[in-house]
């Protein structure tokens, strides 16, 4: 619900003093992400986290699949983009 990945069934949350219901993209730019141990999940694939930051960042849903592919193409990892992360070494 924070991020829009969900859809609000019931209430509002604020964000910085920014609903996510009316005012989502404002309430976004103050969403990070700061994992206490490792920065990435090596189940996921190197696309799939790739869509997950994209997401926690704001970018809209619609949006994401052609951001991230062009990250894949700009950083030359297309073709491990779809293996998962632990398998990168």
């Amino acid at each position: 619900m924070l991020t829009g990945e969900n859809d609000i069934s019931y209430g509002d949350a604020f964000i910085c003093g920014n609903s996510v219901k009316t005012d989502w993209r404002i309430a976004c730019t103050n969403v990070g992400y700061c994992p206490q141990f490792d920065a990435v999940l090596e189940e996921m694939t190197g696309e799939e986290t790739l869509y997950m930051f994209a997401r926690i960042r704001g970018i809209p849903k619609k949006d994401v699949p052609e951001k991230v592919c062009a990250v894949i193409h700009t950083t030359g990892i297309g073709v491990y983009a779809k293996r998962q992360i632990k398998g990168y070494r």
